[in-house]
């Protein structure tokens, strides 16, 4: 499968998982504010990383934040990327 670099071809839900995730919260916690099972979360947590070819959470979470899906304190937003 090709990798997928842009955000825009990610899914709502994956989008919200991935944003969530990448805010620290647990799958469980995730699984509970979107009312989906804690099964569901994970894999929605793999198929985003077997899409973006990133092979963990702290991958993921650069992503998140080089793409603009979370927002961190005193890191700039690169408008160009």
């Amino acid at each position: 499968m090709a990798k997928i670099r842009n955000v825009a071809t990610l899914t709502i839900n994956e989008r919200n998982v991935l944003k969530l995730l990448a805010e620290r919260n647990s799958v469980k916690k995730i699984a509970g504010n979107l009312n989906l099972s804690a099964k569901i979360v994970r894999a929605r947590k793999l198929n985003l990383m077997r899409k973006l070819g990133i092979h963990g959470r702290r991958q993921l979470t650069y992503y998140a934040v080089e793409n603009g899906i979370v927002v961190v304190p005193g890191v700039p937003i690169d408008p160009v990327a």
